[in-house]
């Protein structure tokens, strides 16, 4: 199964626990729909994608979002769990008792400078002195934040240098530009991922913060406490966003 790399991190935990393959694409359908060719070329079936932005692709007929298909299995869905004094949101239920209970906080900062929405994302990736860098492949020095709301970060990608902290060679295996801002941290705990980026059309710093948690209560107090600890660490206010 196939999702856009700012959605949810569920599907990624549930690909986990019952060992099918899971891969992810940058947002859009164009990734989405190509990315599905590509398993099935390999051999794959490919039988559900879609991204965080509502758009569901079911089957292998249509590679882009089709609302009809969703539809109509999702009144097939319901017809089944009726079956068994069912519905779609205790089946949900169940997941979330199964996978972990996801929440996410997904809002945006608006900014019409560009020269501000660079030394935000600078000081994210270089820290607030930047110091020069021993590869040439950057700029500068490498000096992202180790830790968010006192949980530690394991995994940086920054899609805007092509670096990966979790790859062999430390270059990131979605494609990369330096023509928009895209960096996601992964934390120790709770399955939780950050993701900052740009929009490609508005004067937006988007930002998608999930985590899971035994309960929707555990869930929301942690990720009130993510979120808070990412205005803090990214110096947010600094920049007046």
């Amino acid at each position: 199964m196939v999702n856009s790399t700012v959605s949810t991190k569920m599907l990624e935990k549930i690909a986990k626990v019952e060992n099918f393959r899971f891969e992810e694409t940058l947002t859009g359908f164009k990734w989405i729909g190509n990315k599905a060719i590509e398993l099935r070329k390999e051999g794959y079936t490919v039988p559900f994608a879609f991204e965080e932005a509502i758009g569901f692709m079911c089957g292998e007929f249509i590679n882009d979002k089709d609302g009809v298909s969703a539809l109509a299995l999702v009144a097939e869905l319901a017809a089944q769990l009726a079956k068994k004094n069912m519905n779609i949101l205790d089946y949900l239920n169940s997941l979330y008792n199964k996978y972990g209970y996801f929440m996410s906080n997904n809002y945006y900062f608006i900014c019409h400078e560009q020269d501000v929405i660079n030394a935000f994302f600078d000081n994210i990736r270089y820290g607030d002195e930047k110091q020069p860098s021993n590869d040439p492949f950057y700029d500068y020095k490498l000096n992202y934040p180790k830790e968010i709301a006192g949980k530690k970060i394991i995994n940086v990608r920054d899609l805007t240098v092509n670096y990966d902290s979790s790859t062999p060679d430390h270059k990131a295996l979605l494609p990369s530009s330096k023509s928009s801002q895209m960096i996601t941290f992964r934390l120790d705990s709770n399955d939780c991922a950050i993701t900052l980026r740009t929009s490609g059309t508005e004067p937006k710093i988007k930002y998608y913060i999930e985590l899971s948690g035994e309960s929707k209560e555990k869930a929301e107090i942690e990720l009130k406490k993510v979120f808070e600890g990412m205005i803090e660490t990214l110096q947010v206010h600094k920049y007046n966003l």
